[in-house]
C-alpha cells in the first residue's frame, strides 16, 4: 500500500479520536441537554389533546352516470366518473355539508365545549389514480369523530339524490367501513420520543463542534 494513503488513513484515524474525545469531553452538557428535550417530548405528549381519526374508503360503480343529471350531461359527451368525482369532492368540502354535518348532532353535543369540529381544516378527501376516495376526520372525541364520517357519507346520498347526480339510490360503493377509534392517532408518543432523542443528540454534537471552534480561535 503506498506511502501517501497510508498517511491519509492514519489522518482519519487522528481525526475520528479527536472528535470523539471533544464529545466525551462535554458529555454532560449532552446528557443535560438530551435530557431537557426529553422533559419537553414529555411534557408535549402529555398536555397535548389527544386526536381520533376515522376514515372510510369508497368507489363509484362503473355506471354511475347512466341517469339523473348526469346522465343527460353524458348524451353531450361532458359527464364520466371522473366528473361526478369532482362533483362529490366539491360536496364533501362544501358551506352546506358543514352546515348539514353541524346540523345532524343534538343539544347534549352542541352543549359539549369540546364540539369545535373544524370541518374546512379536518374533514378531508382525497382520490388516487385508480379512482379510490378516501374520507378522513380527525376531533378530539372518538364518538364524534365517528359521527361526523357517517354524516358526511349520508349527505352524500341526500345530496345524491336532491341534485340528481346519478340514477342509483345509493351512489358510494365503501370498500372500508368506518369504525369508532379505540386508540388515538395523535400524538404519537413512540415516534416523539425517538425523533426527539435522534435530534436532541446530533444537535447536542453540532453545539458541541461550534463551541469547540470558537474557543479554539
Amino acid at each position: 500500500m503506498p506511502e501517501q494513503t497510508i498517511n491519509h488513513i492514519e489522518d482519519d484515524t487522528i481525526d475520528l479520536r479527536a472528535y470523539l474525545k471533544l464529545v466525551l469531553k462535554y458529555k454532560y452538557f449532552l446528557f443535560f441537554f438530551i435530557g431537557l428535550s426529553l422533559i419537553g417530548c414529555l411534557f408535549f405528549n402529555h398536555s397535548a389533546k389527544s386526536r381520533y381519526l376515522v376514515q372510510t374508503s369508497f368507489f363509484l360503480p362503473s355506471e354511475e352516470a347512466s341517469g339523473g343529471l348526469m346522465g343527460y350531461a353524458k348524451l353531450f359527451g361532458v359527464a364520466n366518473q371522473s366528473s361526478i368525482g369532482d362533483y362529490l369532492i366539491f360536496l364533501v368540502k362544501s358551506r352546506k355539508m358543514r352546515t348539514k354535518i353541524e346540523d345532524s348532532f343534538d343539544e347534549d353535543f352542541k352543549n359539549d365545549s369540546t364540539l369545535d369540529l373544524r370541518l374546512q381544516k379536518r374533514l378531508k378527501i382525497t382520490r388516487d389514480p385508480s379512482g379510490l376516495f378516501l374520507l378522513q376526520f380527525q376531533h378530539e372525541n372518538p364518538l364524534i369523530t365517528y359521527r361526523v364520517i357517517n354524516a358526511c357519507l349520508q349527505n352524500l346520498d341526500t345530496f345524491n339524490r336532491e341534485l340528481e347526480l346519478s340514477a342509483q339510490k345509493n351512489i358510494l360503493i365503501i370498500l372500508d367501513a368506518p369504525e369508532l377509534p379505540k386508540k388515538p392517532s395523535w400524538p404519537n408518543k413512540k415516534i416523539n420520543l425517538i425523533v426527539t432523542f435522534i435530534s436532541a443528540l446530533f444537535l447536542g454534537i453540532l453545539i458541541v463542534f461550534i463551541i469547540d471552534y470558537f474557543k479554539s480561535e
